[in-house]
């Protein structure tokens, strides 16, 4: 059977598959690349990233959101320098905890059921 537009899910199997896939990790390594790019401030590349993502502002709690998830893995990669490398093929030279951070909230973004059934 074929349709031509997906149907909406909230099951676990599908946020795991795409939490996971490798493919999905390395779009998110790239949407964080250029969600840094000419930015200065914390909540800049988070809503930089959202609107690359899905073409539109980002909600003030939706950013809220995000923004902690940004905290919480900065946190993590700082004291975990090898576990942000492993989001990073393993390669520790050039990793940096805000980096690895932000390929966390990449990855979240790309996970939303907005941006998977392009509602």
């Amino acid at each position: 059977m074929c349709t031509s537009r997906r149907v909406r899910t909230n099951t676990p199997l599908q946020a795991m598959v795409t939490l996971n896939d490798p493919v999905y990790l390395e779009a998110a390594r790239h949407l964080a690349v250029r969600m840094r790019q000419d930015i200065v401030a914390v909540r800049d590349p988070i809503s930089k990233g959202y609107s690359l993502a899905l073409g539109r502002a980002i909600t003030e709690s939706k950013l809220k959101v995000l923004e902690k998830l940004y905290e919480e893995a900065l946190l993590k990669y700082r004291k975990e320098k090898s576990s942000a490398a492993k989001i990073f093929g393993g390669d520790e030279k050039n990793v940096n905890a805000e980096s690895a951070a932000l390929v966390i909230v990449a990855n979240a973004i790309m996970n939303l059921d907005e941006f998977v059934t392009k509602s």
